[in-house]
C-alpha cells in the first residue's frame, strides 16, 4: 500500500509539474487521486507493481490527451451547463421525447473521465478486497481471476467511454446542437423569452389584439419623435466599455457594512463615476441581475430587451444570440461600421466568441491577442485590455468603427496578486471588511485606467462616443446591499461633440435595455423600428422594472410585441 501511495505521489507531482500553469490545490488532489486510482487498479489487474506504475503513466497520459481533445473538439453549442439548465425546466410529461434526445449530449458533456476513473477504481478496490489474502494492495497478494477480469473490464470501460465521447462529438454536434439551442429556447418556459412578470411565461401567440394594436401605435409614436439625425459630424467611432462586477463605491454608503460606512471622501476618489464636461448622460443603471450572469446583460443591451423578460437560467450567449433578427451591432453594420469585440478572457468562456459574432461583430479578440498579465488564469487586467484597445484603434481604417470591450478585473472579488495594485488612499477608509477593501483596490485601478482612456479617446480629432458601464454588482463578503440598489450599477455616456437638440443631457437613471438606442441616436444612426420604439420608451418609463408613466403604460405591452417579433423561432 505504501509503495502505491509513494509511487502515485511521485508520478502525480511529475505530471502536474508539466501542467504547472494550471496548478491549483484542487487540480493537485484530482491528479493525485487519478494516478493513485490507476496504479491501484493496475496492481489488481496485473499483480505486478512496476508494470502497474508504467501502465498508470501510459493510461494517465492517454486520458489527459483525451481530456484535452474532448475540450478542444467540443462544440460551443454543446455545453453541458446548457443542457442542465434545460432539463431543470422540462415538464417531462409533455416534453419527454425532447428530454430523451438530450441524454446523449448531457452524459458525454457532463461525465468527466476523472470521475469515471475514480468511481471505477473504487468499485474494483472494494470488490477485489473481498478476495485478497494477506496485506491489501500487496503486489505479492494473489487475486482471484474473476476479480482480475472485473478490473480489466472496468479499465476497458473507462477507456472506451472516453474514446466514444470524443468520436461521438461530430455526430452529437450535428444531431443535438440545434436541438439543444432550440430546446433551451422552447422548453425552458420561454417560447419568445418574454415574461409578463418573472417566471410567468408569455409568447407571441398570447399577446392580445389590443397589445398588437399598441405595437403598431408605439412604432408610429417612435417615428414621430425621432431626433434630428443631421449631426454636423461624420459617423463617430464608438467604444462600449463593459465593466464586469463594477458599481459606484458610493453605493456602499447606503449599504449595511460589518464595520461602518465609507466616508465622504469617496466622492472625489473615483472620477470615472462623476459627470464631466464631455458627459452626455449618466446615472444609475438598472441591470436586473446580481452577482453574476453577465451574458444576460450583454444580451439585454444587444436585443433592447429587459432582463426580467427571460428566465434567470437562460444562457443567452448560447441559446438566443443567434436568433435575433436585429441587434445593436447589426444596426451599426447597416450604417457601414466595422465592429470588433475585445474580451479580457478566452473566447470559449460564456461562448463569448461565437455569441459576439452572432450579434454581428466582424472580429473577436481574447487573451491570445492581449497577452494577459496573469498567465495562470488567462484573464487580462484592465490595463491589458486598454492597451489592446489602443492597438486595435491604431490600425488604419476607411470605415467608421465600433469596439465592444468586456473587462473582468473586478470579477469576484477574490485574492490575486495580479489584480492588487497599490491603492494607497484606500487605507484611509479605515477598518472595512476584507471583501470591501478588495473591491476598492480593484475599482481604484479600474478608475485609473478608464479615466485615462476617456481622456485619450475624447481628445481625438475624430468624433468619438464612449459608453462605460457596470454589468452587475458583485457579491461582497460583509456587505448586504439594500434591495432598492441590489440590481443597479452605473453608466456614463460621453462624446467629444455636441449632441443633437433632442437628446437631453445630464443625469438620467436608465436601464441596460436602453443603452444601445442611446448610442444610436447620439451617433445619428438609423435605429430601425425596434430601437426607435426602445428610445421612445426610454423617455417615458422610469426605474425600476420599467415603471411607465400613465400615458405610456399602454405602449409597454406593444413594445414587448415588437421585441418578441425580433426573435426568430
Amino acid at each position: 500500500m505504501l509503495r502505491i501511495i509513494l509511487a502515485s505521489a511521485g508520478l502525480g507531482a511529475l505530471l502536474i509539474f508539466a501542467d504547472r500553469q494550471n496548478l491549483t490545490l484542487v487540480s493537485f488532489i484530482w491528479n493525485y487521486l487519478a494516478i493513485f486510482s490507476i496504479v491501484a487498479v493496475g496492481v489488481f489487474l496485473f499483480n505486478r507493481f512496476w508494470f502497474s506504475v508504467a501502465f498508470a503513466v501510459v493510461e494517465y497520459l492517454s486520458l489527459l490527451i483525451a481530456d484535452r481533445a474532448k475540450l478542444y473538439f467540443m462544440d460551443d453549442h454543446l455545453r453541458w451547463s446548457d443542457v442542465m439548465n434545460v432539463t431543470r425546466h422540462f415538464n417531462t410529461l409533455t416534453g419527454f421525447r425532447q428530454f430523451i434526445e438530450l441524454i446523449g449530449p448531457y452524459v458525454t458533456g457532463l461525465m468527466d473521465w476523472k470521475i469515471l476513473l475514480g468511481g471505477a477504481a473504487l468499485i474494483a478496490v472494494i470488490s477485489a478486497c473481498f478476495r485478497l489474502e494477506g496485506p491489501y494492495f500487496s503486489p505479492r497478494a494473489g487475486i482471484a481471476r474473476p476479480w482480475r477480469r472485473f478490473s480489466a473490464a472496468t479499465v476497458a470501460l473507462i477507456v472506451a467511454f472516453v474514446a466514444a465521447s470524443i468520436t461521438a462529438q461530430p455526430i452529437l454536434r450535428t444531431a443535438y446542437a440545434e436541438k439543444l439551442s432550440a430546446s433551451s429556447y422552447r422548453f425552458a418556459g420561454m417560447p419568445m423569452f418574454l415574461f409578463a412578470t418573472r417566471g410567468a411565461p408569455r409568447n407571441i401567440g398570447s399577446f392580445s389584439e389590443e397589445e398588437r394594436h399598441y405595437a403598431i401605435e408605439v412604432s408610429a409614436k417612435a417615428s414621430a419623435v425621432l431626433p434630428d439625425h443631421g449631426n454636423s459630424v461624420s459617423l463617430p467611432d464608438i467604444v462600449v466599455w463593459f465593466n464586469e462586477s463594477t458599481f459606484d463605491p458610493r453605493d456602499l454608503t447606503y449599504s449595511a457594512l460589518a464595520h461602518g460606512k465609507l466616508g465622504d471622501n469617496a466622492e472625489s476618489q473615483f472620477p470615472m463615476f462623476q459627470a464631466s464636461p464631455v458627459t452626455i448622460q449618466y446615472g444609475t443603471l438598472n441591470v436586473g441581475i446580481f452577482g453574476g450572469k453577465s451574458w444576460n446583460t450583454v444580451f439585454a443591451l444587444q436585443a433592447g430587451a429587459h432582463v426580467s423578460w427571460f428566465s434567470d437560467d437562460t444562457y443567452a450567449a448560447s441559446t438566443l444570440a443567434g436568433k435575433l433578427n436585429d441587434t445593436f451591432f447589426k444596426r451599426l453594420k447597416v450604417a457601414g461600421y466595422v465592429i470588433e469585440s475585445l474580451y479580457a478572457q478566452d473566447g470559449y468562456l460564456f461562448d463569448a466568441a461565437r455569441s459576439e459574432l452572432d450579434y454581428g461583430a466582424d472580429r473577436f479578440y481574447g487573451t491570445e491577442f492581449l497577452n494577459p498579465s496573469d498567465q495562470e488564469i488567462r484573464r487580462a487586467t484592465d490595463a491589458d485590455v486598454a492597451e489592446g484597445l489602443r492597438r486595435l484603434m491604431a490600425n488604419p481604417s476607411t470605415s467608421p468603427r465600433a469596439f465592444f470591450v468586456f473587462t473582468s478585473a473586478n470579477h469576484g472579488p477574490y485574492p490575486s496578486r495580479t489584480f492588487y495594485p497599490d491603492a494607497g488612499s484606500v487605507s484611509k477608509w479605515g477598518n472595512l471588511p476584507n471583501g470591501v477593501l478588495d473591491y476598492l483596490k480593484r475599482v481604484s485601478e479600474t478608475d485609473r485606467v478608464v479615466s485615462n482612456l476617456t481622456h485619450d479617446l475624447l481628445a481625438r480629432e475624430r468624433p468619438t462616443i464612449l459608453l462605460h458601464l457596470g454589468d452587475h454588482k458583485p457579491q461582497i463578503p460583509g456587505v448586504q446591499f439594500a434591495e432598492s440598489t441590489k440590481y443597479q450599477t452605473y453608466y456614463q455616456l460621453l462624446a467629444n461633440f455636441d449632441p443633437p437638440p433632442s437628446i437631453r443631457p445630464g443625469r438620467q437613471d436608465s436601464d441596460i435595455m436602453y443603452a444601445a438606442s442611446k448610442i444610436l441616436y447620439l451617433a445619428g444612426i438609423e435605429a430601425g423600428p425596434l430601437f426607435a420604439a426602445n428610445m421612445f420608451l426610454a423617455g417615458e418609463c422610469q426605474l425600476p422594472e420599467l415603471k411607465c408613466s400613465e400615458s405610456a403604460k399602454k405602449y409597454h405591452g406593444g413594445y414587448r410585441v415588437l421585441a418578441s417579433q425580433n426573435l426568430r423561432e
